[in-house]
């Protein structure tokens, strides 16, 4: 698989990756509810999840 290194061997950095990319919406959101300054909170708010599915209970 092209995510795989030579000798078939995961590089462990992907999976960290996915770590990162799971807790952007939570880590958003708190900056989105922090914020004071509207600019920053229509930035924030512009690239976060529109799906219900992206914030698990």
């Amino acid at each position: 698989m092209p995510s795989d290194a030579p000798g078939g061997v995961r590089d462990p950095a992907l999976d960290e990756s996915q770590g990162i990319n799971a807790a952007w919406p939570e880590a958003s959101l708190r900056v989105f509810a922090e914020a004071t300054d509207l600019r920053m909170r229509h930035r924030v708010l512009l690239d976060l999840p529109t799906s219900r599915a992206a914030y698990p209970l």
